[in-house]
């Protein structure tokens, strides 16, 4: 699954390109796969809760913040930290930058964040534990 993603990720233009129905069909056959290699749901929301954190920043009311595609890049180390921590992210991980490098515009972040968001909705689903 993870290639199928990365290659299909890797095709697009821009991450906004990826269809809802790639985006839930990825986002849960994945979510399994990260629930059989025994990757917890923290794990996933230390990253999850940056991006949503970017996210919420860039759209409250009266914000000064401007959409900055260079600290949704920065998320890429941070993601390398955590999967050479714990070798089971590796396969995140790499899901992660090939979404990563295709944000270019506040719709593209949009949609790492709804990736992220389903992603740790079907782990869930699938039984991962906390």
């Amino acid at each position: 699954m993870v290639d199928e993603i990365v290659k299909k990720v890797g095709a697009l233009g821009k991450l906004e390109e990826l269809s809802a129905d790639d985006l839930v069909e990825f986002c849960d056959q994945f979510g399994n796969e990260l629930k059989e290699d025994k990757v917890t749901t923290s794990q996933m929301r230390k990253v999850f809760s940056e991006i949503k954190h970017m996210h919420l920043e860039a759209r409250s009311p009266g914000s000064q913040a401007v959409f900055n595609p260079d600290r949704v890049k920065l998320l890429k180390p941070k993601i390398a930290y955590l999967a050479g921590r714990e070798a089971r992210l590796k396969p995140f991980k790499r899901v992660m930058d090939a979404l990563i490098d295709k944000v270019r515009d506040e719709q593209d972040f949009g949609r790492l964040a709804a990736f992220m968001e389903a992603v740790i909705a079907y782990h869930k689903y699938h039984g991962g534990r906390d």
